[in-house]
């Protein structure tokens, strides 16, 4: 969407894009949305331009793109760099679109391991090769200036030491959370049931 000419020659400078898929309980169905924080020109609001671009034209910009047969669900609001209540809205914006990509406690239930196993297989299926969090544009080049990393880099960084001794063939389970309170991922103990089930996949595949 982000190639048409409407938004590249008069509208977006660059984009944080994060695609995220929940499940709900009651339904037993999975919503697979996409958030974005689009970084605008400064003439974006003004009235004497054409630059402006309302949530109807945002839903057909969208339905086009994605070769969608019905009017989609697009929400779209703006957000300023500004202190509010002690926080920086823009920042605080940043960091709930990149946070997280599924939100695990919705589908990992101990309580109920077939079910969360056959929910991980289905995520882990129509996951697979997609890139979670994305940036373009100017948003890109700064994350690049500021870490000089590839776009191919992990987004979190495990200690060295679970690979000092490591062999091929080995498998280390390394578990993340995200805190809160510090606005990071924190490593807690993996849990054991998860890791039962991936070896039993991997017995059953060696026979």
């Amino acid at each position: 969407m982000f190639h048409y000419k409407r938004l590249v020659d008069n509208v977006v400078l660059g984009t944080v894009r994060a695609t995220e898929c929940t499940y709900n309980r009651k339904r037993h169905d999975f919503n697979l949305h996409v958030h974005v924080l689009v970084q605008v020109k400064e003439a974006y609001f003004d009235k004497d331009k054409d630059f402006y671009i309302g949530q109807s034209e945002w839903q057909k910009l969208w339905k086009k793109a994605a070769r969608l047969n019905y009017d989609p669900v697009v929400d779209v609001r703006a957000v300023y760099a500004n202190e509010s209540n002690g926080k920086d809205s823009l920042s605080s914006a940043v960091a709930e679109v990149a946070k997280y990509e599924v939100k695990s406690f919705e589908f990992i239930d101990i309580k109920h391991p077939k079910l969360s196993m056959k929910l991980i297989d289905t995520y882990s299926i129509a996951f697979k090769g997609v890139r979670g969090l994305g940036l373009s544009g100017v948003l890109r080049e700064i994350k690049l200036d500021l870490f000089g990393r590839s776009d191919d880099d992990e987004l979190v960084h495990s200690d060295e030491s679970h690979r000092s001794e490591l062999t091929d063939g080995d498998i280390v389970f390394i578990q993340y959370r995200w805190n809160y309170q510090i606005g990071d991922y924190l490593e807690v103990e993996v849990c054991p049931e998860l890791i039962e089930y991936v070896m039993s996949r991997r017995r059953r595949r060696a026979c």
